[in-house]
């Protein structure tokens, strides 16, 4: 009789301890854990670490977790975390990752500085002496007064440099120059002009009008708008490309400032008013914007955003944001020009001399503290939020997310200097050096 009650027993413990597993086990599997700061239980979550560096460590809160990216924290309760990513012979790279229940946390923003850039330099390219150069966003021109030919050096991925010879047929060229660095345009005698397509190296000849010499180009080099004697004409390139004779059509009179936004839309001021104008549809809008309160505009333009800059009687610097429909009021107190990556996020200083951050698909905004003195923003590093800036003689690459402190790069500041596919080019005693440490080559 007791072996019998003892044997049931064994049973019924058996089971319980069996359906303890099974609750625990399918408790772990739904991804719970029992908090003991909280003393609750907890969802648990997972954070993504993504890297263009594969052998590197990787920690989190100061414990190393593996020594290889990517790579998938699992198991993490939710809260704020420190993942810090360390390779030797670079500085280390951390940031606040924020863990919330049913959401991967996915870093893919992780940059290492090398610590001696010079292993990282390479000479690419000797430029020509007593040449004038002209500098666009990804390519390089020269050209020798009285000469038929133009050198162009076009920029591409990993560092490739297509040097070539562009033929021009005349040997009259007055002026040249890069406009929004992208398009070269070309000056002849006679208000003769050309238009360049590097990538292609084709030609787009025009002549301008009589005193138009103030003249902006639409984003799609389809329009050509111009002032002369204070009033906005627009008229299409094909019809600058005519023989007959010009009969533009005024839009605005008493014009201080106009540009293109990156629809091809026109933003101009007159008598202090700021107005809208669609040159397809020829709709003109007064845009109320502090009516007679402003002085000047300047527009940086974006894939879908355009960036718009309005300068008011007391030198105030106000920045909005259009997205082809509306326009957003983001802060007054701009320092400088902002600058916006291929996803339209944009940066820009305030007085403070704080960098703002405002993602227009989100509407996420952020700030970075300024670390004293005046920093002018030069242009994006990638786009994962990295972008480079200049203070005094120091060049300096930075976080948008505040991730590390801010890292000078020794020895790139230079007279020429611009970023390529994630390369820091600078022109050096006739030599353009390339430093690359973005992406495994």
């Amino acid at each position: 009789m007791v072996k019998s009650w003892g044997k049931l027993l064994l049973k019924i413990v058996s089971v319980l301890l069996f359906l303890a597993v099974s609750v625990l086990t399918l408790f772990f599997a739904y991804g719970y854990r029992f908090d003991p700061e909280k003393n609750d239980v907890q969802k648990v979550s997972i954070i993504d670490v993504q890297a263009k560096i594969k052998e590197a460590g990787l920690l989190l809160d100061g414990m190393k977790v593996s020594s290889e990216l990517p790579y998938q924290i699992k198991n993490l309760i939710p809260g704020i975390y420190e993942v810090q990513v360390e390779k030797e012979g670079f500085t280390s790279w951390k940031r606040k990752v924020i863990v919330e229940t049913d959401f991967v946390s996915i870093v893919n923003d992780v940059l290492l500085v090398p610590q001696d850039l010079s292993t990282f330099r390479k000479a690419e390219v000797t430029l020509s002496k007593g040449v004038d150069s002209f500098y666009g966003n990804d390519f390089m021109v020269e050209y020798l007064k009285g000469s038929k030919t133009l050198r162009v050096l076009t920029l591409s991925s990993k560092g490739n440099i297509a040097d070539e010879v562009v033929e021009i047929a005349r040997n009259d060229l007055t002026g040249l120059q890069i406009y929004d660095g992208k398009i070269v345009v070309l000056n002849f005698p006679g208000r003769l002009h050309a238009l360049m397509d590097v990538r292609q190296k084709s030609f787009q000849f025009f002549t301008l009008p009589e005193g138009a010499d103030n003249f902006r180009l639409s984003p799609d080099r389809r329009l050509l708008a111009f002032v002369k004697d204070g009033l906005l004409n627009v008229v299409p390139i094909m019809e600058l490309q005519s023989t007959k004779k010009l009969l533009p059509v005024t839009l605005f009179q008493n014009v201080s400032a106009f540009d293109f936004a990156h629809d091809n839309s026109l933003i101009v001021l007159t008598n202090s008013f700021v107005y809208h104008y669609y040159p397809d549809q020829q709709v003109k809008e007064m845009i109320d914007m502090s009516p007679g309160y402003f002085q000047n505009v300047g527009i940086t333009r974006g894939k879908n955003y355009s960036a718009l800059i309005l300068r008011d009687q007391t030198d105030q610097r106000w920045l909005y944001y259009y997205n082809g429909r509306k326009f957003e009021f983001l802060t007054k107190g701009v320092q400088g020009k902002p600058i916006i990556n291929n996803f339209d996020q944009v940066a820009y200083v305030i007085q403070t001399g704080d960098i703002h951050y405002f993602d227009p698909y989100t509407e996420k905004k952020s700030a970075v503290p300024a670390e004293g003195g005046q920093y002018e923003l030069l242009g994006w590093f990638d786009d994962l939020g990295h972008y480079y800036m200049k203070h005094e003689d120091h060049l300096i690459l930075a976080d948008i997310f505040g991730a590390n402190k801010w890292t000078i790069l020794q020895d790139l500041t230079a007279d020429v200097s611009f970023v390529v596919n994630e390369s820091f080019y600078r022109l050096q005693n006739s030599v353009l050096e390339r430093t690359y440490f973005g992406k495994v080559e």
